[in-house]
């Protein structure tokens, strides 16, 4: 991967909902070491944005390229991108599956063989190690939240090259003690060169930014430079 290549580039995206037009022509570029957070009203697009930049939307114009190759087009051309990250609102886990073995799959679906202890030191830093071999049915809302943004992360924990993560509302639900984890996480995993696209509304997770990006009318529109890459 050419070092200017953008981990993410969404190029003229629109994506309608039923009878409504959710995204208008978008264009974004998430380079290595970036943080770039999505701000905007509830139903604004936030989410259409993040589920389309992961490829799950059908697109009626424009491209979504991971690490320079097109991941998906509007004629409805599909490639297999490069592993990335990727928390949606909902969990969309398999309730009968073990703690640990969410995120040995996520380990795997990342292009690795899972390790207990890598594993169980992950699952350490979020205060889940206690519940590893407990179904996921089991774990409070709080909990499984965690283990999402657990799951999320896992590419770029789990590799040296740089990954693109897709976080979506990533601190809802999570108790200060795991916000700020996940600060020092997405703080630390970025400065190692990984890219970061953030849907919140979150204030303590605006410091974090390089950029962010306000969601309105369909369109994007700059509303900070944020901190500096280095």
């Amino acid at each position: 991967m050419a070092a200017t290549t953008p981990l993410l580039g969404v190029s003229g995206i629109s994506v309608r909902r039923g009878s409504r037009q959710v995204l208008e022509e978008v264009d974004l570029e998430v380079a290595r070491g970036e943080v770039v957070l999505l701000v905007g009203e509830n139903g604004a697009g936030k989410s259409t944005l993040l589920e389309a930049a992961a490829g799950l939307l059908p697109l009626s114009a424009g491209e979504v390229f991971h690490a320079g190759k097109m991941a998906r087009d509007s004629e409805g051309r599909r490639n297999r991108p490069a592993p990335f990250g990727l928390t949606l609102q909902s969990g969309g886990f398999c309730q009968d599956e073990l703690v640990e073995e969410r995120v040995a799959t996520a380990v795997r679906v990342a292009g690795h063989e899972p390790d207990d202890e890598w594993t169980a030191e992950r699952l350490e830093q979020w205060g889940l190690r206690h519940r590893a071999k407990d179904r996921i049915a089991w774990l409070s809302d709080g909990m499984m939240r965690r283990l999402g943004v657990i799951a999320g992360l896992v590419p770029a924990l789990a590799s040296d090259e740089p990954r693109l993560i897709l976080l979506d509302e990533p601190s809802e639900g999570l108790d200060e003690t795991s916000i700020s984890t996940l600060s020092e996480q997405i703080s630390g995993l970025a400065a190692a060169g990984h890219g970061f696209l953030i849907a919140t509304h979150d204030s303590e997770l605006f410091g974090l930014a390089t950029r962010t990006l306000r969601i309105s009318g369909g369109n994007l529109s700059e509303t900070g430079a944020g901190r500096h890459t280095g």
